[in-house]
């Protein structure tokens, strides 16, 4: 019986040192933020990693992050848990957890701030009856973090820079170079790189006299890719060289301006016939001599009304601040005169359209069928018609304009 009372006294000892190791087993968390730069230049991205370290204990999924520079002034993307580190030292598990993020600052100047992270720590907790998991809420500060962001140079800043910072390839490709004088012909200018992308924009094409160039639009827009369209036409047979294009970028690694020209093909000129371009332009944006454009006579009659009526209110609205006194009755006169004009302006702009559009017709710049599309005009939509050009007729609602087959609107 002593035998038994005493091998049982020596298991109670184990259990006591065994449960005092485990402890007493070192337990230590820290964080440290990482910036890839601490002097970039204005508005270039980097990265910022967030490291974890813990010894003998966990941390739950819920991490929280105060004291964050404002949007103002350090611009942060999500961050991104990477793959986890995990080693074995003695008795203890090392563990380093890494998060990622991208960040871009705005402004020039000195950025210092010191993040604290909430956390959950998750401890394993020994007893005589086995082990239990037990969560406590910490907050662990971080060391402080100093970024100076430095201005892009100024000094041999190209024209064609227009804010990429990063680095970026560029290239163009022409709808064709066989074409006809008047036809029309897209360039597609791509761009598509690494880095600050946001104020980019298409190179300018410059002003000539054998080009007609029309404003550049978006075609696509994704994280690291830009796609421009601009349509050109040529108006005469010597317009054989599309100017070549710059796109510039300021390189951050390089701390200095890329500049990438590209150049065309010479344009092959064959004998179909097309329109001048003068005719297929809206009357208001047609220069020189050319076919003129008839205007819907309904139009110009209540322009001539709408101005009758406005010059008749203004004269009896004279004649009776000239009759009365008193400021009172003078203000009451103006305030009358102002409302009506006001409502003979207006008013009739809200009436319904007189016009319906008898099938979906896809709308263009111009009245030719080479002409770009613009909208789409759906069938059974109520119109005005403003001009008319031959078969068609440029037509507008409350939103959208632009020219269709004159048989595609009815009255």
């Amino acid at each position: 019986m002593k035998r038994i009372c005493f091998q049982l006294y020596i298991l109670c000892v184990f259990m006591v040192f065994g449960l005092f190791a485990q402890q007493t087993t070192e337990e230590t968390v820290a964080a440290r933020f990482i910036p890839s730069k601490t002097n970039p230049f204005r508005n270039e991205i980097f990265e910022i990693t967030l490291e974890i370290i813990t010894t003998g204990i966990d941390i739950g999924s819920e991490i929280g992050i105060k004291s964050l520079p404002p949007k103002e002034v350090l611009l942060l993307t999500g961050f991104e848990e990477m793959q986890p580190e995990r080693s074995v030292q003695g008795n203890r598990l090392k563990s380093i957890r890494k998060f990622k993020t991208s960040a871009r600052s705005p402004n020039a100047g000195t950025i210092v701030f010191s993040p604290t992270l909430e956390l959950q720590i998750i401890r394993r907790r020994p007893s005589f009856f086995g082990s239990f998991w037990e969560e406590n809420q910490a907050e662990i500060k971080t060391e402080k973090i100093i970024i100076e962001t430095r201005e892009v140079p100024f000094a041999g800043r190209p024209s064609s820079f227009s804010g990429g910072i990063g680095k970026f390839m560029f290239d163009v490709s022409v709808s064709s170079y066989n074409v006809a004088t008047g036809e029309i012909i897209k360039i597609q200018y791509l761009i598509k790189g690494k880095g600050y992308m946001d104020p980019i924009t298409a190179p300018e094409f410059p002003e000539s006299a054998e080009f007609r160039s029309y404003p550049v639009k978006i075609i696509k827009s994704e994280e690291n890719t830009r796609v421009f369209e601009r349509i050109i036409i040529p108006i005469s047979k010597n317009a054989t060289n599309i100017p070549p294009c710059v796109f510039s970028y300021f390189d951050p690694e390089k701390e200095n301006y890329i500049s990438i020209t590209q150049r065309f093909q010479q344009i092959k000129f064959h004998d179909q016939k097309i329109e001048k371009i003068e005719k297929y332009l809206p009357q208001e944006s047609r220069t020189g001599e050319g076919i003129p454009v008839k205007s819907i006579a309904g139009e110009s009659v209540r322009g001539k009304i709408t101005l009758v009526v406005i010059s008749a209110i203004l004269i009896v609205g004279c004649a009776l601040l000239l009759s009365v006194k008193g400021w009172k009755h003078k203000l009451v006169i103006i305030a009358i005169v102002f409302l009506l004009i006001i409502m003979t302006i207006y008013i009739p702009r809200l009436a319904s359209p007189p016009f319906t559009i008898t099938e979906e017709t896809k709308a263009r710049i111009a009245p030719s069928f080479s002409a770009e599309k613009t909208v789409i005009f759906q069938k059974g939509e109520k119109v005005w018609i403003k001009e008319e050009y031959r078969d068609w007729s440029r037509v507008i609602s409350r939103n959208k304009m632009g020219w269709i087959p004159s048989k595609a609107v009815q009255k």
